[in-house]
């Protein structure tokens, strides 16, 4: 008897940019970094399972939920509304999701070069995305294209919501979207962070800030935090580096500046001057000064 057939994968690439990709921001905002576990979980379990997508009525979330269980796990509300932001976030498909099901084209076109070598492979033309021409564009995979190759491509139904769409229509509307979307990606970010009332801080006006953020910085660097902002701002305006979230690289940049002044004032103890030619009183003194100095450099 013929061993069944493998679906699903048993690795998936991942990118290297995912945190930050700004599409993360609304959700990272509301849910915290939990978010990308939840989302990692998820592409998991695509994967794994029909390779392709994930029929959420098959207790996905309650899976999640138990896979991240701990001090800090999420409970299966939080889960939820993470997936529904990722959906409204176009990380996967809106109109799949409305279905109960979890996919993207992303996924779709990850498990097409996955399983090309595949001979006995099958997927479900009223869930999977792809046109004709993209997949070709992507390689040879002769078990998917069999499928889309032996009926009327105009036929196929490429909506979930069962509208027969023509595919090379279909093709040259993706090809204009992700031709906008990598044109507008700076002003898509812009649009987001003001969407979720973050204002734009420091000299050259790149630093983002929540209220909440701003806050922060004034309550626990009240005599410091605007140079905090237009050193940010300043440093990658000069250096051309992005980062996700301003207000944390603030504050990492803060306590790397604490240790080093600690290990700096540790030096000056009385022992440095232990067998020199001071007096006791005059040791004393020296030290004072190096501390209000001190104290004057990090305020």
């Amino acid at each position: 008897m013929a061993a069944p057939s493998k679906v699903g994968l048993d690795y998936y690439p991942r990118s290297t940019d995912l945190y930050e990709d700004v599409k993360f921001i609304p959700v990272k905002i509301k849910y915290g970094y939990i978010c990308y576990a939840i989302y990692d979980i998820l592409l998991e379990l695509i994967y794994r399972d029909k390779g392709y997508y994930v029929d959420k009525r098959k207790n996905v979330v309650v899976k999640i939920a138990y896979m991240l269980q701990g001090k800090y796990g999420p409970d299966t509300d939080i889960v939820e509304g993470v997936i529904e932001m990722l959906v409204a976030e176009r990380l996967f498909s809106a109109d799949h999701y409305k279905q109960g099901i979890i996919t993207s084209r992303r996924v779709q076109e990850t498990y097409y070069i996955a399983t090309a070598r595949r001979k006995n492979i099958s997927v479900d033309p009223n869930i999977w995305m792809l046109s004709l021409p993209e997949m070709k564009a992507l390689g040879n995979n002769r078990g998917i294209l069999s499928i889309f190759e032996k009926c009327d491509i105009n036929e196929v139904n490429v909506n979930i919501n069962g509208i027969n769409v023509d595919i090379n229509e279909q093709r040259e509307i993706e090809i204009e979207r992700e031709k906008k979307r990598k044109e507008n990606k700076k002003k898509e970010r812009e649009r987001e962070l003001s969407s979720l009332s973050v204002s734009t801080y420091g000299t050259f006006a790149n630093v983002f800030l929540t209220d909440g953020d701003l806050d922060y910085l004034k309550d626990h660097y009240p005599s410091s935090w605007q140079r905090k902002i237009d050193n940010l701002s300043e440093y990658m305006r000069a250096t051309g580096k992005e980062y996700s979230d301003h207000l944390a690289i603030m504050v990492r940049w803060a306590k790397q500046d604490e240790e080093k002044s600690k290990k700096e004032l540790k030096k000056d103890s009385f022992s440095n001057y232990q067998g020199s030619s001071y007096t006791e009183e005059e040791k004393k003194k020296i030290l004072e000064l190096k501390k209000a100095r001190q104290k004057g450099a990090t305020t």
